[in-house]
């Protein structure tokens, strides 16, 4: 593959995504794949199906379809890509009931089982990690299902994959190959630099704010950075990838969104990639052009309290990134004994402007880098 896309000019000014654009896009991108020997045989896609306590008709009927839908792209993806295809994974709770197993168990899929006990353990010593501020039960824990793969797998590549998204097969599928071909070249260019890929997914990213800070009608920063940075609905990393266990449902403790206390948790992908660049100047990158677009099925609803409680708890995250890597010297922080948020939005504004970038696939099939208006201005190179 290397010196396949040399002659083109991966650095684009100003193209932002649209509705057409993405539709136009994806249309080239299994073409290009196959013509370019690209080859997904050594990745796994993992899809979180899980159910917490007993079920009840609604829940159950839910769990199904859910599993049908993985199953149905599965043979998708295999009939399409054939020798090319990846491996699916279904992850989910070890003491999910007897029916969801069987409903797991009749979908002829590997599934994983992740450890309850790995999250009560962590809460039992989260009084040494975070103090008093922690209130966490021990309840399902996302960070398990994260790290579950990685034990006992000798897969290279891991897609993490809502499974509400196989509602969208056809979109899926054309991620899931854009997403790779543009991990496969980065690596060519920048060996083991790459921290984390993710895939733009309406009603998780806002594509408008995105367009904006392209083009420089709004700066990236602490307030906004929660609409469009990765998140594992659909987001592509290493085998020797960890999450942190910090995102743990209310291990952080808890913070108010609408008068309501909810807990600190989740959003394990903005926490891994900022510490990434802090630490190592790794690089993130975000496939906007094209996205999925249109209503997720469960996710339709509070869509906006979401974005709310995401919003606070990247704050946190960045506020204790932040302050770890000044603890040990990664960063210098000065003689700032209270780390104000204006301290904080200012080192991951800048952070973000060097190491996340936003991508895009043209109309022939071929990754390009999109820098935003700020980026230009500072200078910042394309990573491809």
């Amino acid at each position: 593959m290397e010196g396949m896309f040399e002659a083109q000019s991966f650095a684009k000014k100003a193209e932002v995504p649209t509705a057409e654009s993405s539709e136009r896009n994806k249309d080239a991108i299994e073409k290009k794949f196959f013509e370019s020997g690209f080859d997904l045989a050594d990745a796994a896609l993992c899809f979180r199906v899980f159910k917490v306590g007993a079920f009840d008709e609604k829940s159950s009927d839910q769990f199904k379809k859910q599993v049908t839908s993985i199953s149905n792209f599965n043979q998708l993806i295999q009939n399409r890509l054939g020798e090319k295809a990846p491996h699916s994974i279904i992850i989910t709770n070890s003491d999910l009931e007897e029916d969801g197993k069987q409903d797991l168990n009749s979908s002829g899929l590997q599934i994983l089982y992740t450890d309850p006990a790995k999250a009560k353990r962590r809460a039992s010593l989260a009084k040494h990690l975070v103090g008093e501020k922690s209130v966490a039960e021990g309840k399902f824990s996302y960070s398990d299902m994260l790290n579950e793969p990685m034990k006992n797998e000798d897969l290279s590549k891991f897609f993490f994959v809502s499974s509400d998204l196989t509602n969208k097969p056809e979109e899926l599928l054309q991620q899931v190959m854009g997403m790779e071909m543009i991990k496969e070249i980065f690596e060519v260019a920048h060996p083991e630099k790459l921290a984390i890929i993710g895939s733009a997914v309406e009603g998780i990213h806002v594509i408008e704010l995105v367009n904006r800070i392209i083009k420089g009608e709004e700066d990236l920063n602490m307030e906004n950075i929660s609409q469009i940075f990765h998140n594992n609905a659909l987001s592509q990393v290493g085998k020797d990838t960890k999450f942190s266990g910090i995102a743990d449902n209310a291990l952080a403790g808890k913070v108010e969104i609408n008068g309501k206390l909810e807990p600190i948790g989740g959003n394990e992908d903005f926490l891994y990639g900022l510490k990434e660049i802090l630490y190592h100047e790794k690089d993130c990158i975000l496939l906007i052009d094209p996205y999925i677009a249109g209503e997720r099925q469960g996710e339709v609803k509070a869509v906006d309290s979401k974005y709310l409680r995401r919003a606070a708890v990247y704050k946190l995250y960045a506020e204790r990134a932040v302050r770890q890597a000044g603890k040990r010297d990664v960063i210098d922080l000065g003689d700032e004994t209270e780390l104000s948020e204006e301290k904080v939005n200012e080192i991951v504004s800048d952070a973000m402007d060097k190491h996340l970038f936003f991508s895009r696939i043209n109309h022939e099939g071929v990754p390009e880098i999109v820098l935003t208006s700020r980026q230009r201005t500072k200078g910042v190179l394309a990573p491809i």
